[in-house]
């Protein structure tokens, strides 16, 4: 069975910005191919906050995650997927 995505959680520190984009497939070669996306299915959207829902798209059997660290010093402290098997 394949996972059903909740929510992208992460806890930050330091000065600055931590943004997110996933892409989804059902293969790892699909996953090459897929597009990143936001939370709002484009890719012109950016996870923003924590415990936003996570839009999926694709397929979910592989999930890859973007991280964009902007600003003076920000921290990605603690990341997570949460998820129902």
């Amino acid at each position: 069975a394949e996972p059903r995505y909740q929510t992208l959680n992460w806890i930050q520190s330091g000065e600055g910005q931590v943004r997110f984009q996933l892409r989804m497939a059902n293969s790892q070669d699909g996953l090459h191919r897929a597009v990143w996306l936001g939370p709002d299915g484009t890719r012109t959207s950016y996870y923003v906050t924590s415990e936003t829902s996570i839009a999926t798209s694709g397929g979910t059997r592989w999930i890859q995650v973007r991280a964009y660290l902007e600003g003076e010093s920000p921290v990605l402290e603690d990341f997570t997927i949460h998820y129902a098997p």
